[in-house]
């Protein structure tokens, strides 16, 4: 490789790293966004375990509480 292009190449890889590392930050930004929903919804009246019956819902928030601690 020429020797003056390497301060070009460097640049544009850094370039590139700096602009994955942002998307890469987006990501995890939005799971964790996301995880905090879900988690807001399992702690609401409504996190849908009565679809399960109420004998089954009551048998899987006591095992979640469980697991919680």
């Amino acid at each position: 490789m020429c020797p003056a292009r390497s301060p070009l190449v460097a640049a544009c890889l850094l370039s590139l790293s700096v602009v994955g590392c942002t998307s890469v930050k987006e990501q995890f930004r939005q799971a964790w966004v996301e995880m905090k929903a879900d988690l807001a919804i399992l702690d609401s009246g409504d996190d849908g375990l009565d679809a399960f019956g109420s004998a089954d819902a009551k048998y899987l928030r006591a095992a979640r509480a469980e697991m919680e601690r």
